[in-house]
């Protein structure tokens, strides 16, 4: 199984692109083995790539929705006329070659058992090859089962295009048809946009342009919430700053757990860019504004796709063994044997559905997926809930048919027990808010949305929302309910949301099942699927989600004092101005009132008892400790004071203030906080007694210590960022050892080509030295040896020949009688 490696993920979905011979069209005998039928077309392609489209011999367009085609096939895999009429028709007898080259069998349907062959032949064998290949390639790109909310409506806008009359114009009924829910809304549309209306008229094509198209949809479906949304980001006017634009983009449809080193937020200048592709005034976008509408097709553009495309392409590492992997598979797929080999080795498991369930009835996956069983075999026939919770499963990972299961499913390490609401890692909690809906329905009837969730038993909720039924309104229903809140979802990787919409009657409309990880933040739009998970073309649900990492609810109030201790201060210090009123006494009460009333007359007499304490140089107010001993029941309820006791009306008014007290944490022992000894408000010997040193009423002491433990967590919290601040260095250590190594790369690189391009400088000067050396050698050759033999001829005394000692000694046959006679 070759696939994606760990690591980075490069995305390997390539939008679509339609070859020309597809979208000029080639000749094609279509045969029908039924009707005993043969009809010459030319079927074409849109440049979109959305429908195969011919027309018939009675002059009418027949369609093929490109993503319902299963497979296309050509050779011996086709279908071939068998009956003598059809072949005498499609003139068998005199091809040349095999006739099973120039078919071209169509294999198109809901599901994988409900299919419909359309057969044609082609004039050429390399047509047939080349339809074939194409349309499989175009049927099978994920992205174009994938659409975003433009793209859908610019297909339905195909699609109106596409059906011509015989003059060349559009008929009204069609558009009509194709948004029927309200036939009043549609004629009134077209009005406003200065088209004809009338159930008999025609359009003329030219007239139906694209923005014509988007004007009368603005009409149809008008959009209230989309202002709403537009106004709460701040907008001043009909516009938003590019500060504004980058505010909502980073905190709104950012992911809020995305590390910011490595995917950081977007600045004001990228946001610029991102503006002129969807604003159309430039005079405005010079001034840093955008409209509405721009910030609308911002909205309905692929930069807001629910689903991020790396999660539909083959991003999961595909190289572990089969055991690690669930994997898609219908009550009748066996294994063969190699993998049954895998099975005895791996301890595969196989669950399929038992043999009483004779109407081919289906079980709950999921509780199989939970237990980690590899093969859940279901009836792929029975299109239920559970089957669609099997397609929206494998519908990921390319559609490979292999879902990694959690790394915790694989280790032998590691134990997991689906059914205990122990939490493991990747917790996360959801949000999600059900804003509006778009042609939901063909009817004028009222629709109505529902949520689940499943997963783990503890992280399944049927039926968790269910918006308000709409008023007799399927165009464009606005809900803008509470949202929904999954404070815990124990293991999002085995979770899936389900959003489904029905007519006011419980019909079922259509729905979409994503996978907990896969859920991208923000406002976003969700097309929906029919019960066999095919792409409906218009109807839509916006929405808005908000994913975050769980926080237990002990912890709820310290999270929220840490991310804005400010606030949280200030908070601490009204309250404790409301509880210091509710203990005054009366002489106090009258004392505060005119400390109040001299406030701004200087040279008044000061009032003999401060409510305050002094103030330290640095102009804050001291944090009074407790003391210890006898006071100790200040805190613990006792109602003593230091030096006097509050009354019981004081104490009974404090207890109810403190019952609605929130983001106080627990009660601790004094003795984490000291004794107090030489503080500031400590009584001296001999002195008088403040008002603050002695009436330390409960309230006070409740709200001291919540200072105290405001203190704390902000120690934990500096904690924590230091440890985010260590994490932090090591990724920039690592992008910077990575970033010396692609330089130290680079100059070696760099070296190695000079030391080529010295190597080839230098090649044509040693090779013309050598070329002389030889020269010169070879010339000074005959010499050396006429001399060598001379001298050679000089040394022999004898008739013994001696052995050769080397190739040189070897003596010619003259030589040797030579020798012979002296």
């Amino acid at each position: 199984m070759a696939g994606a490696q760990p690591g980075t993920h490069a995305l390997k979905l390539k939008p679509l692109t339609v070859p020309d011979t597809l979208k000029n069209g080639s000749r094609f005998m279509k045969w029908d083995d039924d009707l005993s039928t043969v009809t010459p077309i030319t079927p074409t392609v849109d440049p979109h790539g959305y429908f195969l489209h011919w027309t018939d011999q009675n002059k009418e367009t027949e369609f093929l929705d490109i993503t319902h085609i299963k497979d296309a096939r050509t050779g011996k895999s086709t279908k071939t006329p068998k009956e003598a009429k059809l072949r005498e028709l499609l003139d068998v007898g005199n091809l040349v070659g095999r006739i099973e080259n120039r078919l071209l069998t169509i294999v198109t349907g809901p599901d994988m058992v409900n299919i419909t062959y359309l057969n044609f032949m082609a004039l050429q064998v390399e047509e047939a090859t080349e339809w074939a290949e194409e349309l499989f390639s175009l049927a099978s790109n994920l992205l174009s089962h994938n659409m975003n909310r433009e793209t859908s409506l610019e297909k339905a806008y195909v699609t109106v295009t596409l059906q011509p009359n015989s003059e060349g114009r559009i008929p009204v009924k069609n558009i009509v048809r194709m948004f029927s829910a309200d036939k009043k809304r549609v004629e009134t549309a077209l009005e406003h946009c200065n088209l004809p209306f009338g159930r008999s008229n025609s359009i003329p094509l030219e007239d139906f342009t694209p923005d014509v198209y988007r004007s009368f949809l603005s009409h149809l479906c008008p959009r209230p919430e989309l202002s709403s949304v537009f106004s709460q980001q701040g907008a001043k006017g009909a516009y938003l700053s590019v500060d504004q634009m980058t505010e909502f983009i980073n905190e709104r449809q950012r992911d809020p757990r995305l590390n910011e080193i490595l995917y950081p937020p977007l600045r004001p200048s990228q946001i610029q860019t991102l503006m002129e592709k969807y604003e159309l005034n430039q005079s405005l976008l010079k001034q840093g504004l955008i409209t509405l509408e721009g910030f609308s097709r911002y909205l309905v553009s692929d930069e807001n796709g629910v689903i991020p495309p790396e999660k539909l392409d083959q991003s999961e590492d595909m190289t572990f063994p089969l055991s690690h992997y669930f994997i898609n598979s219908s009550h009748n797929t066996y294994l063969t044997g190699t993998q049954t080999n895998v099975y005895n080795k791996q301890q595969l498991s196989r669950i399929y559905p038992k043999g009483t369930r004779v109407d081919s009835s289906n079980y709950m996956p999921q509780l199989f997926w939970n237990a980690g069983c590899q093969l859940v075999a279901l009836n792929f026939q029975t299109i239920d809930l559970t089957m669609q919770l099997n397609l929206g499963m494998y519908e990921y990972n390319g559609k490979s048919g292999y879902r990694l299961k959690p790394e915790f499913m694989r280790r032998p390490d590691k134990h997991f027990d689906p059914f205990a609401e122990s939490t493991v890692d990747g917790i996360v909690a959801n949000t999600v808010k059900i804003i509006s809906g778009q042609f939901l329905s063909d009817k004028k009837v009222g629709v109505y949305i529902e949520l689940d969730m499943f997963g783990l038993p503890v992280d399944t909720r049927r039926k968790a929302l269910k918006t308000k039924t709409s008023q007799s309104n399927a165009i464009n229903p606005v809900w803008d309910e509470e949202p929904i809140i999954f404070k815990k979802v124990v293991l999002p990787t085995l979770a899936s949301l389900r959003i489904a919409a029905f007519e006011e009657e419980g019909k079922f409309i259509g729905h979409r099942i994503i996978p907990v990880p896969a859920i991208r933040p923000g406002y976003r739009y969700i097309g929906l699927r029919n019960e066999k998970n095919q792409s409906l073309i218009l109807p839509a649900v916006f929405v808005y989600i908000e994913v975050k990492d769980y926080v237990p609810d002990t912890f709820a109030d310290v999270i929220e004092a840490l991310s804005n201790p400010i606030r949280y201060v200030n908070l601490l210090e009204q309250r404790s101005q409301q509880l210091a009123a509710l203990t005054l006494e009366e002489g106090e009460e009258e004392t505060s009132k005119e400390v109040e009333a001299n406030a701004d007359q200087p040279g008044l007499a000061e009032p003999k008892a401060n409510l305050r304490s002094a103030p330290l140089e640095n102009g804050h107010s001291p944090i009074t400790a407790p003391r210890h001993g006898a006071e100790r029941s200040d805190r613990y309820g006792g109602g003593h004071t230091r030096g006097a006791q509050a009354t019981q009306a004081d104490r009974a008014g404090a207890e109810e203030t403190l019952q609605g007290d929130e983001g106080c944490g627990e009660e601790t022992p004094e003795e984490d906080f000291g004794d107090g000894e030489g503080t500031d408000n400590q009584v001296q010997p001999g002195s008088e007694p403040t008002h603050t040193q002695t009436q330390r009423s409960p309230e006070k002491e409740r709200l001291d210590f919540c200072m105290y433990d405001f203190i704390y967590y902000s120690v934990v919290r500096g904690k924590l960022e230091i440890n985010k601040s260590y994490v932090n260095e090591v990724v920039q250590n690592i992008k910077r050892l990575e970033d010396a190594q692609a330089k130290r790369q680079e100059r070696l690189v760099e070296q190695h080509k000079d030391i080529q391009q010295q190597i080839l400088d230098e090649k044509p000067k040693l090779q013309g030295a050598v070329e002389a050396e030889y020269q010169e050698k070879f010339c000074l050759l005959p010499g050396e040896i006429q001399d060598f033999l001379l001298n050679r001829k000089g040394g022999v005394k004898s008739h013994v020949v001696p052995q050769p000692s080397t190739p040189h000694d070897i003596l010619s046959e003259e030589e040797l009688e030579e020798d012979r006679s002296k």
